[in-house]
């Protein structure tokens, strides 16, 4: 899907079997209550800004086995997205930058993802499993950001807290003791 395609669209979307690459601002501004990855099974990047504040309720992820990249602010102040679920998505090894700034809800990370890279999670509300691979929280990851639970016992290889991880966040508590390389 090129540049903006979507962007502004207010319905319903059924997406072309042969797609690979939903691309830069292609749901942006749009009102796509449920988006059906699993008809487009060779589907493997979201682009820049892909959903940049969308009213997108529901987006099944784990229908996209190849999905291997999130570009940056891919879900950017999505904030109606209550669920993103990308457990089932192992190919993923990096995500962009802002990819989840402004989300409101629940992201479940693949486990191999090593890293969560600049401003990942600033200004989400909401709650993240964190991958058990997690190595580097990137600088201001969480800056802003209001978690409500954040686990870092599921990350016992985290080794590195980047400048700024969690300024200004608002997190209850942040246990450090299962993580011995940190």
């Amino acid at each position: 899907l090129p540049f903006k395609s979507f962007r502004f669209f207010n319905g319903t979307v059924v997406l072309p079997r042969n797609l690979k690459i939903i691309g830069q601002e292609a749901f942006s501004f749009s009102n796509v209550k449920n988006l059906d990855l699993s008809q487009a099974p060779n589907l493997h990047t979201l682009g820049v800004d892909a959903f940049y504040y969308s009213k997108i309720d529901q987006i099944d992820l784990s229908k996209a086995p190849n999905l291997h990249t999130l570009d940056n602010g891919v879900f950017e102040s999505c904030q109606n997205l209550k669920l993103i679920d990308l457990s089932k998505n192992n190919m993923i090894k990096k995500i962009g930058q802002n990819a989840f700034n402004g989300v409101n809800g629940k992201v479940i990370l693949p486990d191999y993802l090593e890293s969560l890279p600049f401003k990942s999670f600033r200004f989400f509300n909401g709650t993240v499993v964190l991958p058990r691979n997690l190595k580097i929280i990137g600088q201001e990851a969480f800056s802003f950001s209001n978690v409500k639970n954040l686990d870092l016992s599921q990350a016992p290889n985290l080794h590195t807290l980047g400048v700024d991880a969690f300024y200004y966040s608002k997190i209850d508590q942040i246990d450090l003791s299962k993580a011995p390389n940190l």
